[in-house]
């Protein structure tokens, strides 16, 4: 890769732990959005690998070990994290410029380039190393540091986790129950902070995933 891409990488994932778009193609095609945590993982050799965590039981994961190969979005826009869980079809899709992969660029800082180097699955959750191949400035998120924004952030991280484990619940038992209270009172907390820091779009947003909490929980406990 090329030494200006390596060092914008270092740059934008520096603090770590990052919140990002994980796309990944779907058996007919179509891309699969998962809003998914990111590393920037020290490598040996002149590759720059990404570590993400996607559950066992995601389409993520099963698209990554059929292809392998993804597309990372990075944005600080929540809207686009809340499309790719709940109205993907609102999304707009470009291709990659090296890979046959889905992109997005509008509201977006960058698009990597991913090709998947290792993956190890676990009881809950899979290690996947992706090299990236290439990276794409998007056209920006075009907004200024807000606590309604990050809060929004945090509420979806959480709730994709109640999903996640409410769908693989059938097969276990155990403190998968205290998990799924434990992230749906993380869900509530951030979305009460949103809700009081927001204007009428994130108030009404945060509306739509207290149902979309209640509606997971019901049916979670409803099967079980």
């Amino acid at each position: 890769m090329d030494s200006a891409y390596k060092s914008l990488l270092r740059r934008v994932l520096r603090l770590g732990h990052h919140e990002a778009i994980v796309i990944t193609l779907n058996e007919d095609g179509t891309p699969n959005p998962a809003p998914m945590g990111i590393d920037l993982v020290e490598a040996s050799n002149d590759a720059e690998l990404i570590l993400i965590r996607p559950y066992r039981n995601s389409r993520t994961l099963k698209n990554i070990l059929n292809n392998g190969k993804a597309s990372i979005i990075i944005t600080h826009d929540y809207r686009l994290f809340l499309k790719a869980l709940y109205s993907r079809e609102d999304m707009s899709y470009g291709r990659g410029v090296k890979l046959d992969v889905p992109i997005v660029i509008k509201g977006v800082d960058y698009v990597l380039e991913c090709l998947v180097r290792n993956a190890e699955i676990n009881d809950d959750v899979a290690s996947v190393l992706l090299e990236v191949v290439n990276v794409i400035q998007g056209e920006g998120s075009v907004l200024s540091y807000s606590r309604a924004n990050s809060s929004m952030i945090e509420a979806l991280v959480y709730l994709t986790k109640v999903s996640a484990l409410c769908a693989d619940l059938p097969k276990r038992r155990g403190r998968e129950y205290q998990l799924i209270l434990k992230y749906s009172s993380k869900v509530l907390e951030s979305l009460g902070t949103a809700y009081k820091l927001g204007n009428y779009d994130v108030r009404r947003d945060c509306i739509y995933l207290v149902n979309k909490l209640v509606d997971t929980l019901r049916n979670c406990y409803v099967r079980d």
